[in-house]
């Protein structure tokens, strides 16, 4: 197992050994034999799955929300996407265009980067999945500046007494930072990404303060760094957003 994630801003003097900087357009990736969780140290090899810096155009990318797709899935209706293993899922901190203005997408929008061949990830592929700007998007939920955080149901999963289905979200914005939302869309794609979004966690109901910047559905128990997380556990990052 592992914990792919993006910071807000550059980091310098981490103080990891084998990753002492990293930008604010990096996907970093934690794993490792040497996982490890609370309680007690946690631990884990860090490392860069990709940087978007070197895929933009103008050269400077601010990750706002990243994920990985585990399963290889189709979302959407009549105008669906397929998702393969090892795609991940990103939103950004401004507007920006790739491949020569081949590809753009807004900041409050997440798109699929789908690294090209089985070598790695410095090239790719782009499509848009989520489009906040449709004319079929009139919940004010999702009338936000910037995603903070998506996390793409990958089978049905019960949390609590609420079962969400494959191909719904998990998200949280700048609109209400200390909230996790479900989004449930009919359909993907450019202009036709109609869908409703509810507050599945309230984090002031449960004493969270300060924002929540990440969160991941765990769909299938697993074993991550020594700690079983069970089905239907919602992984959170909290800090000021």
């Amino acid at each position: 197992a592992a914990v792919l994630l993006s910071t807000a801003e550059n980091v310098s003097g981490s103080g990891i050994t084998e990753l002492n900087s990293w930008g604010e357009d990096d996907a970093v990736i934690v794993g490792g034999n040497s996982l490890q969780l609370e309680p007690g140290i946690s631990d884990g090899d860090f490392g860069l799955l990709f940087s978007l810096n070197e895929l933009a155009d103008d050269g400077e990318v601010n990750i706002n929300a990243i994920h990985y797709v585990a399963t290889d899935l189709t979302i959407g209706g009549s105008n669906s996407i397929t998702l393969n293993k090892g795609d991940v899922l990103l939103s950004l901190n401004d507007d920006e265009s790739f491949g020569g203005g081949s590809f753009s997408v807004n900041k409050n929008n997440v798109f699929v980067y789908r690294p090209a061949g089985t070598v790695g990830y410095d090239v790719g592929t782009f499509e848009l999945v989520l489009d906040f700007d449709s004319p079929g998007i009139t919940d004010l939920d999702l009338a936000f500046d910037n995603l903070t955080s998506i996390s793409l149901v990958e089978s049905q999963t019960n949390v609590g007494d609420v079962t969400i289905s494959q191909g719904d979200f998990l998200f949280t914005s700048n609109l209400d930072n200390n909230s996790v939302y479900l989004f449930q869309n009919s359909d993907v794609g450019t202009g036709t990404t109609p869908g409703d979004a509810e507050i599945l966690i309230n984090g002031d109901d449960i004493g969270l303060t300060g924002g929540i910047n990440g969160v991941e559905l765990v769909e299938n128990s697993i074993n991550i760094g020594g700690q079983i997380v069970n089905s239907g556990t919602i992984l959170i990052a909290t800090g000021d957003a």
